[in-house]
């Protein structure tokens, strides 16, 4: 198995791509350089061999790299800009006050302290009328400017990739709780019908899609979450299954863009505008949208259309 190696000279960072194999000799692994790939920050998938660019480890990294440039901007759709700073209060920890640093929310993603972000997210759920309209606020105004903030300094070796994850992980968490939290507060919402959320063969990110997949839940849709990385056939198949109304393509690679237009178009060739296609995510802006296919442009935008 085929993964990337680092090496950094006077602070800039190189990459080799190696493979363990066995030393008969010493009878043990050793590591075999199979290409020098440059400097990190100019890694391309064209520059992997093709019969490494689908090994599990090499899209792993593309991926992380591709979001660490964009801000760590995890989403299957832009995310707004704004860095919301929170502040506990000294009478009432449930309390927050917004200003432009965001560092105790990292500290909560770090350490895993997801009971206190849902502190958080339940004085959205005090300010605003709608379970969808108080997630969103929170992804966009609390969580998504963390995640951005710890995609720049993992890209500045400022933050290891250990925290990075367990950042990411916690994340997860915490929609899962959310999604939990909202269920026993459920009001009989009627099922709006069932809609499936995929990304591209290649694409690993999940975050946004998890994010998507909580606030079409809060709508009253029935939501077949089959990211990441699906291969094309499966997604048709799995099309024919559940029979969607809706299907919410995300795409964070601009190199998985292809890929994706691919998947769009056998789905407009089966299945005309009987079902909604939607497409969203950076790597979006690189795809040749087809007629009838809706791209949004933001996670504000994408639940305005649900």
């Amino acid at each position: 198995m085929a993964y990337i190696r680092l090496k950094s000279i006077r602070g800039i960072r190189y990459a080799y791509l190696v493979e363990s194999v066995w030393d008969k000799e010493r009878k043990q692994p050793k590591q075999r350089t199979i290409k020098y790939l440059g400097r990190v920050e100019g890694i391309r998938l064209d520059d992997i061999p093709e019969e490494c660019r689908n090994d599990p480890n090499i899209l792993r990294f593309l991926n992380e790299l591709e979001e660490s440039k964009m801000g760590r901007n995890d989403g299957s759709v832009d995310m707004v800009k704004e860095e919301p700073k929170i502040t506990r209060s000294a009478h009432n920890n449930s309390k927050i006050a917004f200003s432009e640093d965001n560092k105790m929310v990292i500290e909560m993603l770090s350490s895993g302290n997801m009971e206190e972000l849902m502190g958080i997210y339940k004085t959205f759920l005090e300010r605003y009328r709608s379970k969808s309209q108080a997630m969103l606020e929170f992804y966009e105004r609390i969580i998504i400017p963390a995640l951005n903030e710890v995609g720049h300094l993992w890209m500045r070796n400022e933050l290891g990739i250990a925290i990075e994850h367990v950042c990411s992980n916690t994340t997860l968490g915490l929609i899962q709780m959310i999604e939990s939290y909202n269920a026993q507060m459920a009001n009989g919402d009627a099922n709006k019908g069932n809609v499936l959320i995929c990304t591209p063969y290649g694409d690993l990110h999940s975050i946004p899609c998890k994010m998507v997949e909580s606030i079409l839940m809060s709508k009253g849709y029935k939501v077949y979450n089959i990211a990441p990385s699906t291969p094309r056939e499966t997604v048709m198949k799995y099309v024919q299954e559940i029979k969607p109304s809706m299907v919410i393509v995300s795409v964070t690679l601009s190199s998985r863009a292809k890929a994706a237009e691919r998947l769009v178009k056998e789905l407009l060739s089966r299945y005309d505008n009987s079902i909604t296609i939607i497409v969203g995510g950076r790597g979006s802006s690189e795809m040749s949208i087809e007629q009838g296919v809706i791209r949004a442009e933001s996670l504000s935008e994408l639940a305005s259309l649900l």
